[in-house]
């Protein structure tokens, strides 16, 4: 019998050391678990932490992109109201240079180009084409001091102004006329409205004016 009692005690003890290994199993195996879930969970928080940061560096970066646009659109804004200003100075020099050189080269009673104009003209026909035929017709209005003298200098403008308009009528095409000042005025014809005879261009002003103004 006591082998027997022997070989059950022994059983009852390996079976108490498999059973005892199994919850150490268990016990290793749940420990390893949970150091495992725990080690992941701080990965998580970690990345979670990560992605915190890189959502928060992503928000700062769009408010810095955003006030950087309002900043460039401002700057648009006072360039383009700039460059308005410049345009209008330019279109305001531009025109203002227009009138001085208006008031320069036009005669200020009958708008006609003056004697700077011709001055600048004959100079430049005879340097540019020295060559080329230049016609100039000289004319003056008889009696005009006594225009001005028995009607005033007044009535005297309105005639220079209205003598104007006829010497414009009679100008041969292609043809120049400038007022010198007082009653003198200059017909100019170069090259091939040069070859208009010059005495039937005078004769055409002659004709002009023998209707009343």
């Amino acid at each position: 019998e006591r082998p027997d009692s022997l070989l059950i005690d022994n059983r009852e003890q390996m079976n108490r050391v498999s059973m005892y290994k199994g919850w150490g199993f268990v016990l290793c195996s749940a420990l390893l678990i949970l150091w495992l879930v725990g080690r992941a969970l701080g990965r998580l928080e970690t990345v979670n932490r990560m992605l915190h940061d890189t959502l928060e560096e992503e928000r700062s970066l769009k408010q810095i992109l955003s006030d950087q646009k309002q900043v460039l659109l401002r700057r648009n804004l006072e360039l383009d109201e700039t460059r308005g200003q410049v345009l209008r100075k330019n279109a305001s020099l531009i025109d203002y240079q227009h009138n001085v050189r208006k008031m320069l080269y036009r005669d200020d009673w009958t708008g006609l180009p003056n004697r700077r104009a011709l001055n600048g003209y004959l100079t430049g026909h005879i340097q540019r084409r020295p060559s080329t035929p230049l016609v100039v017709i000289y004319m003056d209005l008889d009696n005009f001091k006594l225009i001005n003298d028995v009607h005033g200098h007044s009535f005297g403008d309105g005639f220079i102004r209205a003598a104007a308009i006829r010497l414009r009528g009679a100008l041969p095409p292609k043809w120049l006329l400038y007022r010198m000042g007082g009653d003198e005025f200059i017909y100019c014809g170069s090259g091939e409205t040069a070859g208009s005879d010059p005495d039937e261009v005078s004769e055409a002003i002659i004709r002009a004016f023998r209707l009343p103004l």
